[in-house]
């Protein structure tokens, strides 16, 4: 996964400059993509832990292992009785709800999934059969 400079600053909670000086001075690994500058995560994960360095958040931040492992989509379905023949109709207001319920996720993120469920055109279904 590719980062852009300012998910790198964002990440680590500085200032575009200052990722622009671990480039120049510390040997900040990237690749320069037509005027733009990309940072592959795992590289820059290994240049930072090498330097005491600690994501605050964003992209480099370190994984919750219990999110990782409780958000898969069938076993969530299977716990909340919802496994087979929901009405269309029903679908989104059960994404509604359980975009809301989730459990170790920011309520900003929350927040922002149930808006997306509700803006027209936002969600697409199809039928598995």
């Amino acid at each position: 996964m590719y980062l852009n400079l300012i998910q790198i600053a964002e990440s680590f909670g500085v200032s575009e400059k200052v990722v622009e000086g671990w480039i120049r001075d510390e040997g900040l690994p990237h690749t320069p993509d037509r005027r733009v500058l990309l940072f592959d995560r795992a590289q820059v994960a290994q240049w930072a832990a090498t330097r005491g360095l600690a994501s605050k958040a964003g992209f480099l931040a370190a994984e919750n292992p219990t999110l990782t492992t409780a958000l898969h989509l069938e076993p969530l379905l299977r716990t909340g009785g919802i496994w087979r023949d929901v009405a269309a109709a029903e679908v989104t207001v059960l994404f509604f709800w359980g975009a809301g319920a989730l459990r170790g996720v920011h309520r900003a993120v929350r927040r922002l999934l149930r808006m997306r469920l509700r803006a027209p055109g936002d969600l697409a279904m199809a039928r598995i059969v």
